[in-house]
C-alpha cells in the first residue's frame, strides 16, 4: 500500500519470475504501481514507490524489471521512460477495452 499523509493513495507489488513476464531469465521482477488519488500524482509519490520497488529488487538480487503500462497512459509511460525504462516489442495479445476501443498493453524493461 502506498500511503500519503497516512492515507492510503495506492499500491505498489514486487514478484520475481512472475509467469507474465515477457522474458523467462532469471533473477527478473514485474512491478506494477497504481497511484489511484489524484492529489497523490505529480508530487514525487511514484518516484519515492519507484526507488523503493528498485532499492527491493536488488537487494532480492534481481538483475532486470519489467512492467506492463496501458497503450493509452502516457503519462505513466513518460514517467517509466524519465526512470530508465525501455519499450520491449509490443504485446498484442494483452490488451483490453476502454473508452470504446482497445488498447495494448505495453512492456516495458530496465537492467538494474
Amino acid at each position: 500500500m502506498i500511503l500519503l499523509d497516512g492515507t492510503p493513495v495506492g499500491e505498489m507489488s514486487l514478484y520475481v519470475n512472475a509467469a507474465h513476464a515477457v522474458s523467462k531469465l532469471a533473477n527478473t521482477a514485474w512491478i506494477s504501481i497504481v497511484i489511484g488519488e489524484a492529489r497523490a500524482r505529480g508530487v514525487g509519490v511514484g518516484r519515492a514507490a519507484m526507488e523503493n520497488l528498485e532499492t527491493r529488487a536488488r537487494q532480492m538480487g534481481v538483475e532486470r524489471i519489467e512492467l506492463g503500462v496501458f497503450e493509452h497512459n502516457l503519462r505513466a509511460r513518460s514517467f517509466y521512460e524519465k526512470n530508465g525504462y525501455v519499450l520491449l516489442p509490443e504485446v498484442k495479445k494483452h490488451v483490453f477495452w476502454w473508452d470504446g476501443r482497445l488498447w495494448d498493453d505495453l512492456r516495458m524493461a530496465k537492467k538494474l
